[in-house]
């Protein structure tokens, strides 16, 4: 099989036909989600070892996690609710607001 027909069996692949055939926000969405998620997967297995040097009892550390699932999934039903009354843009604008200005405050700590 020579490189012509290597590239005509990618083009055919179902994750290219995806890109080709999606439009606008979707299309957008797909190349953006790498750009959080890698670096996210990336840093959360050391977040674990990094409260375990804090002195974080095992315990204290499963505590943590599973309270923030917890809070992750009820903030995602009401981030619908939010980006409905107030728009997309302003959602988005404030949400990076605070949570930049947030971390920020966590990390300077």
């Amino acid at each position: 099989m020579n490189i012509t027909q290597k590239l005509k069996v990618l083009w055919k692949h179902p994750l290219i036909e995806l890109l080709k055939n999606n439009k606008g926000n979707p299309r957008t969405l797909i190349f953006m989600e790498p750009l959080w998620g890698i670096p996210y997967n990336l840093i959360a297995p050391f977040a674990t070892l990094y409260m375990y040097t804090q002195g974080i009892t095992d315990v204290q550390i499963g505590l943590i996690l599973s309270v923030s699932m917890v809070v992750q999934v009820l903030f995602s039903f009401f981030g619908g609710i939010i980006t409905d009354k107030l728009g997309r843009k302003f959602t988005t604008m404030m949400g990076d607001f605070f949570g930049w200005s947030v971390a920020c405050v966590v990390f300077q700590s």
